[in-house]
């Protein structure tokens, strides 16, 4: 019951954070980029819908210090849902997701590539250490736009 509640609970937030999808097709290479134009301390929210899929991100802080929410919703796959601490290296959101997904937490290292408005998320080499997985080189990380979440007014 308890996680239910907290599973609605993390979805309206996200819902009522963003509201269309974006989509696209191609994989783009890590890159390094002059940071964002984005304001320093504005609340931004993007998301990828589709009919079984559901990602939303919300972020805010500055650059070097950003904090927000991620959820996953994917088709044959445990919900996850949490909050993550992070900081933006050029164009490229690198940050601590800790998650709850069948009623334990966990924490992971995630990559974001801000790209023409979107967020294309990073896949690569991990390792796990201490119960904590994180990329073990981050240049050869791959962005797909398969799942871009587009960016969203918050509300």
């Amino acid at each position: 019951m308890k996680a239910s509640f907290l599973f609605f609970g993390g979805l309206f937030t996200c819902m009522a954070a963003c509201s269309d999808p974006s989509t696209g097709t191609k994989t783009e290479p890590a890159t390094t980029a002059a940071p964002s134009a984005a304001p320093a301390s504005d609340k931004q929210c993007y998301s990828y819908f589709s009919s079984t899929d559901t990602i939303t991100l919300v972020v805010k802080g500055p650059d070097s210090a950003l904090t927000g929410s991620l959820v996953f919703m994917l088709n044959g796959k445990d919900r996850n849902i949490g909050t993550l601490k992070g900081k933006m290296l050029g164009d490229t959101l690198v940050a601590d997701y800790t998650y709850q997904s069948e009623g334990i937490t966990s924490i992971r290292e995630i990559a974001f590539l801000r790209k023409d408005g979107n967020m294309l998320q990073g896949v690569g080499p991990v390792q796990v250490k201490d119960n904590h997985q994180y990329f073990s080189d981050r240049s050869k990380l791959q962005f797909s736009s398969n799942m871009a979440l587009g960016n969203q007014h918050c509300r």
